[in-house]
């Protein structure tokens, strides 16, 4: 009778985690994913948690006042929070009406997040960057600039990052010998063996040279890309794209 008295005890004081929330495939949006720190906002009264976003599978009760942490977003508007329940830490799903210092724009901005990292994404994966960008983002779909500049104005601080621009070009070179290298022709030679020029005639071999045809100039405005300028006129239109700046899902 005594050891069961125990095991009771015990049972109720250990720590509760709920079963891990469904989300790959469910339109649930986890904030780490798309670069939102968790969220962390007080409770202001007791409130049930679920281990379904659905809202079945009651866990327990959320105490008050804490500061619950909150981590990802679905479809219906209910949050998948950390906290303490009065069995223990917990990890479940809450519905928004029990956070009234959650921002009112939080679920929209969360969803707008998502969609702009999508774009942005694309932009990377093309090598092109847009206004609203971060440098963040610049890095990794055009790399380090060759030159950077700063400077503050009553505006903010402006940062320059310049890039230069280059192509191949092929070119002919005399190189001794007689005929031609083996291998392929080079651009422009027809296929098969050359004949042999002369004796001592050299033969027209070619390489690949590197040849700055351009510069790309990003200006950054406190951090968000606000200008883009480029020597060779090879923008689409002559437009410039554009993303909006990150958004904060916390105000």
């Amino acid at each position: 009778m005594k050891s069961f008295l125990v095991a009771i005890l015990l049972i109720g004081m250990a720590p509760l985690v709920s079963a891990a929330p469904d989300t790959k495939g469910s339109g649930v949006i986890l904030l780490s994913e798309v670069g939102i720190k968790p969220l962390s906002v007080p409770l202001d009264n007791p409130s049930p948690v679920y281990s379904n976003w659905s809202g079945n599978g009651y866990v327990g009760m959320l105490r008050s006042p804490q500061s619950i942490s909150v981590e990802a977003l679905a479809p219906n508007g209910m949050l998948r929070v950390r906290g303490v329940t009065t069995q223990g830490s917990v990890q479940a799903w809450l519905s928004p009406n029990h956070l009234k210092a959650l921002p009112e724009s939080f679920a929209v901005n969360v969803r707008k997040t998502v969609e702009r990292s999508k774009t942005v994404e694309e932009f990377i994966k093309r090598k092109q960057i847009a206004l609203g960008m971060t440098p963040d983002e610049v890095l990794k779909s055009v790399g380090k600039p060759r030159k950077k500049t700063q400077s503050t104005t009553r505006e903010g601080v402006v940062q320059t990052w310049e890039y230069a621009k280059y192509k191949n070009v092929y070119q002919s070179v005399p190189m001794p010998g007689y005929g031609r290298p083996p291998g392929p022709p080079p651009p422009g030679m027809p296929p098969g063996p050359c004949p042999p020029p002369p004796p001592g005639s050299p033969f027209f071999g070619g390489v690949y040279v590197k040849v700055p045809v351009g510069t790309l100039t990003v200006k950054f405005q406190d951090g968000i890309v606000e200008s883009i300028d480029q020597t060779e006129g090879n923008l689409e239109n002559g437009e410039v794209s554009v993303v909006i700046p990150p958004i904060n899902v916390y105000r």
